[in-house]
């Protein structure tokens, strides 16, 4: 029935189930053209503000099969969901995204792709705790970065590994990460990553009570000045 006449003509089913019935009754393909269209129309209509409608053209292009879209918009939702501390709904629209980027060929901007959506999904499933699955969504990434050779993206992978033993006592596997990440940033040059690693290398001997060694790496993030290790909720929780 009509819902609203003005400015522009609304329609809408009178019963949810009516609804469901209604869209049962397509066919495959058709339900695939009707949702592809739909995610452009509403890229064409909402130019210009389209992060108010994200989730709805993450949706769309996602049953729309229109999978660059799909990703693209799904990673997008995922952002919009982490900042507003949504962060089950976050990794939600991030492993949603990752399962369609499968979809696509495997080349080095999706490989790359692949590294980001699992860094933010880490950083999703972290407030809650959930050390398993970080752990095992990150194994995954030692292959792809392997086969990439990006020493940015490894370092961080080596900081976000670090912390991850740290949080669940694994104090000498964390150690051997840190080392590692200090070592890549360093080369790479990427001082933020540095600045993160140091940090969490100290927190691992501070917990062993290896003091000296703690504090050596403490004095070295204090040459660190605030714009280039700010406080940044995407790699730390906390002002280092």
């Amino acid at each position: 029935y009509e819902k609203a006449p003005f400015p522009e003509a609304e329609y809408a089913f009178k019963h949810a189930m009516t609804r469901e019935v209604a869209y049962a009754s397509l066919l495959r393909e058709r339900r695939v053209t009707l949702h592809a269209r739909a995610a452009r129309a509403l890229e064409t209509l909402g130019a210009g503000r389209l992060d108010e409608h994200v989730e709805e053209l993450a949706d769309h292009a996602e049953r729309g099969a229109i999978w660059d879209k799909a990703v693209e918009y799904l990673q997008r939702s995922g952002l919009k969901a982490y900042s507003l501390y949504a962060n089950a709904d976050a990794a939600a629209f991030f492993e949603r995204a990752l399962t369609v980027l499968k979809k696509l060929p495997e080349t080095p901007d999706n490989l790359r792709l692949v590294v980001d959506l699992r860094f933010q999904l880490r950083n999703a499933l972290l407030p809650s705790f959930e050390t398993d699955r970080i752990l095992r969504s990150l194994d995954e990434l030692e292959p792809i970065l392997a086969r990439l050779g990006d020493k940015q993206r490894s370092a961080q992978y080596a900081a976000f590994r670090c912390n991850q033993h740290f949080l669940i006592g694994q104090q000498r596997r964390a150690i051997g990460f840190g080392e590692t990440g200090v070592q890549l940033a360093r080369e790479c040059g990427d001082r933020v990553v540095l600045g993160e690693s140091l940090f969490r290398l100290a927190q691992s001997y501070h917990a062993l009570g290896e003091y000296r060694r703690a504090i050596s790496l403490l004095e070295q993030g204090l040459e660190f000045n605030a714009n280039e290790l700010h406080h940044d909720r995407h790699y730390l929780s906390i002002i280092p």
